[in-house]
């Protein structure tokens, strides 16, 4: 079932899922940008875009100068780097942070989570958020997201089933609460009445 998530997390089902866009990267994009990765910001001033999977470019969006270029120092638990895998970017809506996604460190064929990282533009910090499959970001204080999946008991069966849940996280104090449990299922979430972020054509 496609779900989305009201401004207080509460879970309602929909029709349909807002529809996200693919398009190669402008000419007037910084060259350097990796391709199909260029994020135009909620106020349309600035334009965030992967860099060879290893950094963030924020530039302004009318002159193309550069606002941020920070590297992706995040690492894996064990202190190894993430491969230079494309980076997925997602807006704040106050456009002033982002969220960062990268294939998790348990990622696979069965397993398509993402490492989601918060990157301050101010500061040019990284700050590890959550591992999650989906993810919208709501309002400046609520971000939601679908867990991996994994398997649970099927009542007071010998059986196990998949399930996967609805998150509620804080991007300012970072902290985490669940929505949905138990033998939910839940796989893909969307803002309700909000729009996609545009991808730079």
């Amino acid at each position: 079932m496609t779900t989305c998530a009201d401004d207080t997390g509460r879970e309602m089902p929909v029709r349909g899922k807002a529809r996200v866009f693919f398009s190669s990267n402008p000419p007037g994009s910084p060259a350097v940008c990796d391709d199909e990765t260029a994020v135009l910001s909620p106020d349309g001033k600035r334009v965030s875009c992967a860099v060879k999977g290893t950094a963030i470019l924020v530039t302004e969006f009318a002159s193309g100068a550069t606002v941020l270029h920070a590297p992706f120092e995040p690492r894996y638990s064990t202190g190894e780097r993430y491969p230079e895998w494309p980076l997925e970017s997602r807006w704040s809506p106050d456009s002033r942070m982002l969220l960062i996604g990268n294939l998790g460190e348990h990622s696979g064929s069965s397993d398509h989570s993402r490492a989601y990282f918060l990157l301050d533009l101010l500061s040019g910090q990284w700050t590890a958020a959550f591992t999650g499959t989906d993810v919208v970001w709501l309002s400046s204080r609520l971000i939601v997201y679908v867990t991996p999946r994994g398997l649970s008991p099927f009542f007071d069966t010998a059986r196990s089933v998949w399930t996967a849940h609805l998150t509620a996280y804080d991007p300012v104090t970072h902290d985490s609460r669940a929505i949905t449990s138990g033998l939910s299922n839940d796989f893909d979430v969307a803002g309700c009445g909000t729009q996609p972020q545009r991808v730079v054509r």
